[in-house]
């Protein structure tokens, strides 16, 4: 009868060979091994999910009022959970500017001038898509030239399906 002191398994080529301790392992690759263990130990940053719910009131009212038969409201909520596509978990929740003069206290409140020419762009994006969507003689030579969608850094990553979680 043979003992289990030596005992090997390997699934794929991608997979790490489990080898017991009876002899050292001559056919596995260090360097595979290393690589695997970095991807699998790299900095994972984790999902985060936001809660949504919606209500849903309903009244019955049956035809003929009896006692038997009376009116009902009905109330039901539904709540899924969605996974952020953007992670944030780097922002701070806590804004703390540098108030210790006057000055500064109006520069952390007022906009600046880069936040006014931001805000004039999209104001400008706004404005064209109420026009043309509105007023039927712009839309027609206008309809192409109209950007509708202002463009930002998450743009590529808000453009994907949410993946909604039961």
């Amino acid at each position: 009868m043979e003992s289990d002191s030596h005992s090997e398994t390997t699934e794929s080529s991608d997979e790490i060979a489990v080898l017991s301790t009876a002899s050292p392992p001559t056919t596995l690759e260090p360097a595979h091994h290393i690589a695997k263990i970095q991807r699998m130990t790299s900095t994972v940053v984790p999902k985060s999910f936001r809660i949504c719910g919606d209500n849903i009131d309903k009244t019955v009212r049956p035809r003929f009022l009896r006692s038997d038969r009376k009116n009902e409201s009905l109330h039901y909520f539904h709540s899924y959970a969605v996974q952020n596509r953007v992670n944030v978990s780097s922002l701070s929740d806590l804004m703390k500017p540098n108030t210790s003069t006057p000055e500064n206290i109006a520069q952390a409140i007022f906009p600046s001038k880069s936040d006014d020419k931001c805000l004039r762009q999209n104001i400008a994006i706004l404005i064209s898509r109420v026009l043309v969507s509105y007023l039927s003689f712009l839309g027609f030579s206008f309809d192409k030239v109209v950007e509708w969608h202002i463009e930002h850094q998450y743009s590529q990553e808000m453009s994907q399906k949410s993946i909604v979680v039961s």
